[in-house]
């Protein structure tokens, strides 16, 4: 490898290490204002489908069918609970 190549590398290590230490203090600057919130917060998929009594697959199709608004926090997928509930209730009076 010739120096150049070298120094390539280690640049582009280096903005992966940024990336990953800026994605974890974003993740926990998320944490710390959500932490009050928590009752109103629902975090991820299993969470959602634990919420809602259904399966996992099940909150995964009512998400991608945009019942309710989801938002994407990093790696963190949350929903709030009263536009679930209202998203919920849409959809079962649009069913009758």
């Amino acid at each position: 490898m010739t120096t150049t190549t070298k120094e390539k590398e280690i640049n582009a290590l280096k903005a992966l290490i940024r990336e990953v230490v800026n994605e974890v203090i974003r993740e926990n600057e998320y944490q710390k204002q959500t932490s009050g919130e928590d009752a109103n917060i629902i975090r991820g998929l299993s969470g959602l489908a634990k919420y809602l009594n259904v399966s996992v697959p099940t909150a995964q199709k009512l998400k991608k069918a945009q019942v309710f608004p989801s938002y994407q926090w990093g790696r963190i997928l949350v929903f709030k609970k009263n536009e679930v509930l209202t998203g919920m209730a849409s959809k079962k009076k649009s069913k009758l």
